[in-house]
């Protein structure tokens, strides 16, 4: 295995922790939407992923 060098590891780190805060985000998002909301992101998922 490849030892990373103490920036790469300081970038993972901040990768992590963006990823985190995202993550955090999307859930707030997630669980104060309505129904219609949630089809909305539901749609718009499907279409990105295509």
């Amino acid at each position: 295995m490849q030892r990373l060098t103490k920036n790469e590891r300081g970038f993972c780190g901040e990768m992590e922790t963006g990823m985190e805060k995202t993550m955090e985000q999307i859930e707030n998002i997630l669980e104060r939407a309505t129904l219609d909301q949630l089809k909305i992101i539901l749609r718009f998922l499907r279409h990105i992923i295509k």
